[in-house]
């Protein structure tokens, strides 16, 4: 759900305090004075919920993320809205929209609950155990999956409550599915289309390598690029990909033909085993995972493209405090963010 935060509320009668914050909204239950300790903790929980809805765009979702069925979620938010005496949210078939005050509300509350959330995680001045779900996608050429691997299985070690969820997909599937809430963040191609909610935080950049089969083609004829002989094709991703796009891009001045495109690394790599063409991927992926292991690398001085990576995940909206470890652990694997990092 995209929404422009306004920065005042609209206009209404300011007439009490909510949780230790003063609203500018007219409500029977906050007529000139503060609400009940009992009604205030009633509102303090309900509001972190109302965040949740506002960041999915939908009951359902949230529903799903919270734990609880709709319909008590709908009852929690229309007894949120009767005790603050506004309507936050417009309800339709398709899911929700905040209203102008609700709106308001999103902008003045996320940034309170953080600081909340993080003086209690400081209280002891220790490491909390993380706890809860996290879900995010990772491109499938993304040469480093092996160290996420890694530190997923140290993560879920020392935290017996945390679920880490990893998908594959393609850049723009991954970038989708951010904005919409699905993924708290992705791991995906500098060169993806983004829209302007995503946050973009680079993680390394490296250079394109020829991958070839020793059992087919010699390191002489692979050198000769890009004016192979006849007999040398490339086989690579499709125009959907990013990686696809950037290597397309790149042989345009050269005329190289490609042969045969697929979507699926596996694919390409079994084809490229088997001779049926050469292929080009990020210099620090993982070839010897391939079906056949021999195959080699090669770095030609005309092939100069560099491949970078980043890390997305929403501008708006929370991000839980497993998901934000997460993000700090990955960002971590590459310090300085230099033009390579293996």
């Amino acid at each position: 759900m995209r929404a422009t935060v306004p920065h005042a509320p609209p206009p209404r009668k300011k007439v009490g305090v909510v949780g230790g914050i003063t609203w500018g909204y007219h409500s029977p239950q906050l007529a000139e004075g503060a609400l009940s300790d009992r009604s205030r903790e009633f509102v303090d929980q309900h509001l972190r919920t109302f965040l949740r809805v506002a960041e999915l765009g939908s009951l359902h979702k949230a529903a799903g993320h919270i734990g609880v069925s709709q319909p008590a979620l709908s009852k929690q938010m229309s007894s949120l809205e009767s005790a603050l005496g506004i309507q936050l949210f417009r309800r339709t078939t398709r899911g929700v929209s905040l209203t102008p005050h609700g709106q308001f509300l999103v902008g003045r509350l996320q940034s309170v609950f953080d600081d909340i959330d993080t003086a209690v995680r400081d209280l002891d001045g220790g490491t909390p155990l993380l706890q809860g779900e996290i879900l995010f996608g990772a491109i499938e050429t993304f040469s480093f999956i092996d160290r996420i691997w890694d530190l997923v299985a140290t993560l879920s070690s020392k935290n017996p409550s945390l679920s880490i969820g990893i998908k594959q997909f393609s850049s723009s599937i991954i970038v989708n599915k951010v904005s919409t809430g699905e993924f708290d963040f992705g791991i995906v191609h500098e060169n993806a289309d983004f829209s302007p909610e995503i946050q973009q935080t680079p993680l390394f950049r490296e250079k394109l390598a020829i991958i070839y089969s020793r059992r087919h083609f010699d390191e002489a004829t692979i050198a000769r690029y890009p004016d192979w002989p006849d007999g040398v094709s490339l086989i690579s991703f499709d125009a959907g990909s990013a990686l696809g796009r950037l290597i397309r891009n790149h042989n345009k001045s050269h005329g190289v033909p490609i042969s045969i495109e697929t979507n699926s690394v596996q694919y390409l790599l079994d084809a490229t085993a088997r001779g049926l063409g050469v292929t080009i991927l990020p210099e620090f992926f993982p070839i010897a995972s391939a079906r056949d292991h021999d195959l080699a690398r090669y770095f030609s001085p005309h092939l100069t493209t560099m491949r970078g990576n980043v890390l997305i995940k929403r501008k708006r909206g929370s991000v839980s405090p497993q998901a934000k470890a997460l993000m700090q652990h990955v960002t971590a694997m590459f310090p300085g963010n230099d033009e390579r990092r293996p």
